[in-house]
C-alpha cells in the first residue's frame, strides 16, 4: 500500500530518480510547514513561557527557571488534583469500555424485538446533530436573527424567512 501511495505522489518518470525525490521533498516541506505552524511553535512557546513569570497586562517577561515546576510539585492542591485525575482516568475509561462492550454484546443477540432496542439506542446519536442544526438555522433566519440583522445594516427591511410561503418554496 505504501508503495502505491508513493507512486501516486511522484511523477510517472521511473527512470529519473531526481524527479521522484524532488517531489517527495516538496511534500515533506509542506507537511513540515504545517507541523511547524500548528504544533511546533505552540509547543515551544508554551515551553518557553513555563520558565518565565509572564505578565500579560504589563507585557513583562521575567525568567524564573524551574520555579513554576517546583511550585507544581510542592503544592498539596496540585498533588490532590493529580490523584483525582488519575483515579478518574483509571476508573471511568475501563468502566465505559466494559459498558460499551456489554451493550454491543447485547445488540448482537438474535432475539425478538432486538431491532426495536437497536433503533431506540441509536436514534439519539442521529437526532442530536439534526436538532442542533435546526436550532442553528432557526437562530440565523428568525425575524430578529443574524441574517436579518446583517441585511438590516444595509437598509433592507427584515424578511420573514421562516413564515413566508414564497421563502418556504425556495
Amino acid at each position: 500500500m505504501k508503495h502505491r501511495m508513493e507512486n501516486a505522489l511522484c511523477r510517472k518518470d521511473k527512470n529519473n530518480p531526481c524527479i521522484q525525490t524532488e517531489h517527495r521533498i516538496c511534500i515533506y516541506c509542506y507537511l513540515d510547514h504545517r507541523f511547524s505552524r500548528f504544533k511546533f511553535y505552540p509547543f515551544m512557546s508554551s515551553l518557553f513561557y513555563s520558565f518565565t513569570n509572564y505578565n500579560l497586562f504589563k507585557e513583562s517577561v521575567e525568567n524564573i527557571g524551574f520555579a513554576n515546576y517546583e511550585k507544581i510539585v510542592d503544592t498539596a492542591k496540585y498533588l490532590k488534583s493529580y490523584i483525582v485525575t488519575f483515579k478518574y482516568a483509571f476508573m471511568t475509561v475501563p468502566l465505559k469500555l466494559l459498558f460499551a462492550l456489554f451493550i454491543a454484546y447485547l445488540l448482537n443477540f438474535k432475539i425478538k424485538g432486538i431491532n426495536l432496542f437497536r433503533t431506540a439506542y441509536y436514534i439519539p446519536s442521529i437526532l442530536g446533530g439534526s436538532v442542533a442544526i435546526a436550532v442553528l438555522w432557526q437562530f440565523l433566519f428568525q425575524n430578529e436573527g443574524l441574517v436579518n440583522t446583517i441585511i438590516g445594516l444595509f437598509g433592507v427591511k427584515p424578511v420573514n424567512w421562516l413564515g413566508s410561503r414564497i421563502m418556504h418554496c425556495l
